[in-house]
């Protein structure tokens, strides 16, 4: 009787746990990749997310990111400066779904990332705090490959 009791809890546990969360339907359309539920203010503040299939890797400064299916706000770089020139060289691709990129400085946005472009470049002087790259998604599929370059190293 009590391992019936403990598969019926788990079984539970984990059917409420999988509901919670659940992939934002794409209603745009196949060729408009334009978020239609997350807001910046969302991306700034966090978003609940579930995602299928991230592969994210780090070689020096270079990133590269890839998602088979996201809906949320990912965390794609954080890092700290101190008298800095800060360079971010990005390029992206989405497959499906809808998605934004951007670049935030000290929790402000400052810059909005074209989606499908290549060699998109944010040069920053005298830096002093937070940069942060974030992706927000909707049933996304999406590559990322950016590089951070500094006058002295990450933190």
């Amino acid at each position: 009787m009590k391992k019936i009791s403990k598969v019926i809890f788990l079984m539970v546990l984990l059917l409420s746990l999988c509901s919670c969360v659940k992939h934002i339907e794409d209603t745009n359309g196949e060729s408009n990749h334009s978020l239609t539920v997350i807001t910046k203010e969302d991306m700034l503040n966090g978003y609940p997310t579930i995602t299928v299939g991230r592969k994210i890797s780090r070689k020096n400064n270079e990133y590269n990111c890839s998602i088979k299916k996201f809906s949320g706000v990912e965390e794609l770089f954080s890092g700290s400066f101190k008298d800095e020139d800060v360079a971010v060289k990005l390029n992206s691709k989405v497959e499906s779904g809808n998605a934004k990129i951007i670049l935030v400085y000290n929790e402000i946005i400052i810059k909005e990332f074209s989606l499908n472009a290549s060699n998109q470049i944010v040069s920053l002087t005298n830096t002093n705090g937070k940069i942060r790259i974030l992706v927000a998604g909707e049933s996304a599929k999406i590559s990322v490959d950016f590089t951070v370059e500094s006058t002295k190293s990450i933190s």
